[in-house]
């Protein structure tokens, strides 16, 4: 998982991408623990990682949304914005023990079951849908998958903007998560 964290961090900068800039420092584990412990959420393993590597994204008001994405379309949601989002889940009727973290700001979410610590799948969340299907079966899936992407250039620039080949990023994702129904439908 370090490696893909590494190879995400290279990306962007090779790419020269403002989210190098934006991505905020890691997280203090043992105050990340109390914060979901708090809510009644597991904070596993690897959501610590994750969140040790990067406490999120400032999105500042003003803040272009592609300068902040660290995949196109997505940027890593900060804990704090997390659980502000946590807080309206009655509202999204999403899982009490789903956490996003992910968000293309616009009401697209990907989500993490914090049911437990062992498996903590994530979960595409879309207010349109219904149901709301497993992308990676693990942070350390969509890592490795969001680095293989990157690395296979699948994810580019495109006149300043990141950018995705959809058919290929689709194909990519399904064959590193071949468990996530989500790739499948």
């Amino acid at each position: 998982m370090t490696e893909a964290m590494s190879t995400i961090d290279e990306h962007l900068v090779r790419l020269q991408r403002p989210t190098v800039q934006l991505l905020n420092p890691g997280a203090d584990a043992e105050e990340a623990r109390r914060r979901f412990g708090a809510h009644g959420l597991r904070l596993g393993r690897e959501l610590a990682a994750l969140y040790g590597w990067h406490n999120g994204t400032n999105v500042a008001p003003g803040v272009v949304l592609d300068d902040a994405h660290l995949l196109p379309g997505f940027y890593l949601m900060s804990i704090d914005e997390a659980f502000r989002t946590f807080e309206k889940m009655d509202e999204l009727n999403v899982s009490p023990s789903w956490l996003p973290i992910l968000t293309n700001g616009g009401g697209d979410f990907s989500f993490i079951d914090c049911s437990t610590e062992d498996v903590q799948p994530i979960f595409n969340f879309r207010f349109e849908q219904d149901v709301h299907r497993m992308q990676f079966l693990s942070v350390s899936d969509m890592l490795g998958t969001i680095a293989e992407a990157y690395d296979q250039e699948v994810f580019f620039l495109e006149e300043r903007w990141l950018e995705t080949d959809d058919e290929a990023w689709w194909e990519l994702a399904r064959s590193l998560n071949p468990r996530a129904d989500y790739w499948s439908h």
